[in-house]
């Protein structure tokens, strides 16, 4: 009886939950927005801090760099470093960074991976 109450409650709650995301979804995304700017740098600082980078080399990239070098992007800038130096190479978006990361910063894997894509444009017909 008592696990039958506390699944249903966690059934109500979870509703709930979707409910007010459902209502209150397009604030909070500019309410993250509006926090991610206001602290962009002092983030940003800590995090590359925490990759053995100093502040001042830090708030000197930021001043210069405002976007990923590979896709533009604005959010979600990190430092791209090389794991055999530990030296930074550039400032990357999430994303483009593990992508580098996934393939090993091996530019030949890279190179293999852009021109797979390029040739790729038929798609294999195949028959079970």
């Amino acid at each position: 009886m008592i696990r039958i109450n506390l699944v249903s409650k966690k059934l109500k709650q979870r509703a709930a939950s979707r409910r007010w995301y459902a209502k209150n979804k397009h604030g909070n995304a500019a309410k993250a927005a509006r926090w991610r700017e206001k602290y962009r740098g002092n983030y940003l600082k800590a995090r590359w801090r925490r990759q053995g980078m100093s502040p001042d080399a830090a708030a000197w990239i930021m001043q210069r760099v405002k976007s990923c070098e590979i896709c533009e992007r604005t959010i979600d800038l990190v430092p791209d470093h090389s794991h055999e130096t530990n030296t930074v190479r550039g400032v990357l978006c999430g994303r483009c960074n593990r992508a580098i990361g996934l393939l090993q910063d091996r530019p030949d894997l890279l190179r293999a991976a852009a021109q797979y894509l390029e040739t790729q444009l038929q798609p294999i017909e195949w028959k079970p």
